[in-house]
């Protein structure tokens, strides 16, 4: 799976190590296994959430993110979020690779799963403009560059997830402590199944934001049977009902250590939801 785009959250599913590498900003306490506790997540996305990161490397704050529900729209005749993630560079790595990255998402109300992936990815001298349409009930999905005109169709697994779309999938899901999760992943017109695994529990303070208390999980991927790592990434996300990606931390053999680190949460209220 490529984790070239958004190497930052995802999802594609987000993940990462101890926060021991994530800064000043936040400190982590052990919480016993026995006094961890990890609420049931809603099965209804938070419409109007925006979660704002800042992005660390080499010390240095290089670039921040969003991830954003910003509403419900009607897609091929079905209620769908409509999901938004951001990442840029900024003045400091500008002149060294610049970043500009969107995808959006559009995520079936009722069963979760992806209905429309769009991605718009300039990172350095790189461009990627493309839509993919999945079509469910004939598992089939439609792919079209809006670069190049391309098009493809390909197989899909029934209630596949798309690299954002998983992300918001896996919030909703009941998490323990020591037993892994599974979702299915539709990326690069392949199917993947990611395992991704709970491993621990404590308790996360962020400056400026208070205390939370999390579980570590890091994700593994695997296509036909092979195991793929390209690089680590592990996540803190709260085990509340909110499930908020945290910290995430990645380590590639080029780039190094990467951090995302939450620096603000934004809600609007959302009645249509009631």
């Amino acid at each position: 799976m490529r984790r070239r785009y958004l190497i930052f959250f995802v999802l594609i599913i987000g993940v990462c190590s101890g926060c021991s590498g994530v800064g000043r900003r936040v400190k982590t306490e052990e919480v016993p296994q026995e006094e961890m506790v990890v609420e049931v997540p809603s099965k209804k996305l938070p419409v109007g959430e925006k979660l704002l990161y800042k992005i660390r490397w080499l010390g240095m704050t290089v670039g921040e993110g969003t991830l954003w529900i910003k509403e419900i729209v009607t897609v091929n005749g079905q209620e769908a979020y409509h999901v938004i993630a951001e990442a840029r560079s900024n003045k400091i790595l500008n002149p060294i690779y610049k970043i500009e990255d969107r995808v959006e998402t559009f995520i079936d109300v009722k069963g979760l799963y992806a209905l429309k992936f769009i991605k718009d990815q300039r990172e350095g001298r790189y461009r990627a403009h493309e839509v993919v349409e999945f079509d469910h009930e004939k598992g089939i999905g439609y792919y079209k560059s809006l670069t190049n005109g391309s098009e493809k169709e390909f197989k899909i697994t029934r209630f596949t997830q798309d690299t954002l779309s998983c992300l918001y999938y896996f919030r909703t899901l009941k998490l323990e402590i020591g037993k892994p999760v599974f979702v299915n992943v539709s990326s690069d017109e392949k199917n993947w199944e990611v395992r991704v695994d709970i491993l621990e529990g404590a308790r996360v303070a962020i400056r400026g934001l208070g205390e939370y208390e999390a579980v570590m999980i890091e994700p593994v991927t695997e296509m036909q049977g092979v195991i793929i790592r390209k690089g680590r990434m592990i996540a803190w996300v709260s085990s509340d009902e909110h499930r908020y990606p945290l910290t995430v931390q990645t380590e590639a053999p080029i780039m190094g250590k990467v951090i995302a680190c939450l620096d603000s949460i934004e809600k609007i209220d959302d009645t249509s939801q009631e």
